[in-house]
């Protein structure tokens, strides 16, 4: 349990590496509480490293639409992967997230997939590569802004290292953090 982590890990460590732990956190709280987790653990000079999905500055909802994922997917502009992961993030943002409260409801954004799948919209092969991401809650994702104010409040600086060869990389970026001061 990445929540009490400070619990788990008896010395510092050098290195922390999180491949989207704070994907299914609730709230902002949660992630404020999980930085501070992993600021206890490292050592001076430790690392934090991590993918996060964010909405990213700049983002276009109408470009990652659940429309425009099916037909990238159909045409093989995107793999079964990207297109799975897509729609559980950004596909259904306009109509299942909210932005005040940064909450994307995944219990609706499925539903509304599952009706698609009922009424022949898409396929087996397409249901199933949505369901792979299945989560039934609801998931806070930042704003890329906040999420890197919160690790500036958390006593981090950060390197963000961009990768390429997945449409993800537009919203699932990596961090590189290091600690400016003891987190509070």
């Amino acid at each position: 349990d990445w929540m009490t982590l400070a619990n788990v890990v008896d010395r510092p460590v050098q290195a922390v590496l999180g491949d989207g732990v704070f994907g299914n956190l609730p709230t902002l709280d949660a992630h404020q509480h999980l930085l501070r987790q992993i600021a206890r653990v490292l050592a001076p000079g430790g690392r934090f490293v991590t993918r996060q999905a964010l909405i990213p500055d700049g983002f276009d909802p109408a470009a990652y639409r659940a429309e425009v994922l099916l037909r990238q997917f159909r045409s093989g502009e995107i793999d079964e992967a990207e297109f799975g992961f897509g729609m559980r993030l950004v596909g259904h943002h306009e109509n299942c997230y909210d932005p005040n409260a940064f909450l994307l409801d995944n219990a609706e954004l499925y539903r509304k997939c599952e009706e698609a799948y009922r009424r022949g919209e898409i396929s087996d092969t397409e249901h199933s590569a949505i369901r792979r991401y299945y989560f039934g809650g609801k998931t806070c994702i930042l704003p890329q802004a906040r999420w890197e104010e919160l690790l500036h409040q958390c006593g981090y600086r950060f390197a963000i290292h961009r990768c390429h060869g997945k449409a993800w990389y537009d919203y699932f970026l990596v961090y590189s953090c290091v600690l400016d001061a003891p987190a509070i």
